[in-house]
């Protein structure tokens, strides 16, 4: 493990917004109108000087987005002529539902799976410590880190806080092999309901050698806190999921009166 990824996982949980580089906020541009096919791919894309007036951006801007274009397949550059988009230029097969990756992939041989990544007792940033105890003077709450990789490839942080009264009897390895929730039940505290929120954040300096992707990538964001049988709140999880890899998917149906409802509930990634 090296010292950077070390450090990486020893911040998560922080808020820290950052700002996403020109550079891949062009990149990201370009590459979804290749893999939606609104590039034309028997003629090359416009010059650089051309896309640094278009994006307001200097040249080596557009150079840099196009480099990353190129590393990832997604245009091809032809000598004297220019950059090429690819077609059908996907980088994953799959798209997984915020829900349940492991349900959703195609291959059962090679389905997304969780590693843990640390477990640890460290003092919880504000915005946890405010919905677990409601009290900003909590000392230190256990978390637990994990992240899910499919083909090798790794798309999803999930983050756990415990205040430490929940988990005191329960060894690590308990911890490492059990879904979050299903932790605190082997622990007799029953769960009765659960609040859940979709967001989007930067991937930071943290995040970004985790998931092996630029620092300012955009990321999909969902909180869920869990309540046990006395409405008392004993669990925050947070996750963050690639936009390339995951979708949010729900079914809606009409009811007597008219009015649309929900007849999938968004599940929460309790791995």
């Amino acid at each position: 493990m090296t010292n950077k990824t070390q450090a990486a996982r020893n911040r998560i949980g922080r808020e820290e917004p950052r700002l996403t580089p020109l550079y891949h906020q062009i990149y990201i541009i370009l590459r979804q109108k290749i893999i939606d096919g609104e590039l034309d791919t028997d003629h090359p894309l416009p010059g650089e000087n051309r896309l640094a007036q278009e994006f307001g951006v200097a040249r080596i801007t557009i150079r840099k987005a196009l480099h990353n274009l190129e590393q990832d397949g997604l245009i091809i550059k032809r000598r004297g002529i220019g950059s090429f988009p690819v077609p059908q230029a996907v980088e994953f097969g799959d798209r997984y539902n915020i829900g349940g990756p492991d349900a959703a992939a195609t291959d059962p041989e090679d389905s997304a799976r969780p590693s843990t990544l640390s477990i640890e007792s460290v003092k919880a940033p504000a915005h946890i410590r405010e919905k677990l105890t409601r009290d900003t003077d909590e000392q230190n709450m256990l978390r637990l880190i994990r992240l899910r990789s499919s083909r090798g490839k790794p798309f999803t942080i999930m983050t756990a806080w415990f205040t430490a009264a929940h988990v005191t009897d329960l060894d690590h390895q308990t911890l490492k092999n059990m879904p979050p929730p299903a932790v605190l039940e082997s622990n007799g505290i029953l769960l009765e309901r659960a609040e859940q929120w979709i967001s989007a954040r930067n991937a930071d300096e943290t995040t970004a050698p985790l998931l092996n992707i630029p620092v300012g990538t955009a990321l999909i964001y969902m909180g869920t806190v869990f309540h046990d049988q006395q409405d008392q709140p004993v669990l925050v999880m947070e996750s963050l999921y690639r936009p390339d890899l995951y979708e949010y998917r729900n079914t809606m149906k009409r009811n007597r009166s008219g009015q649309w409802q929900e007849s999938q509930t968004l599940a929460s990634d309790t791995n």
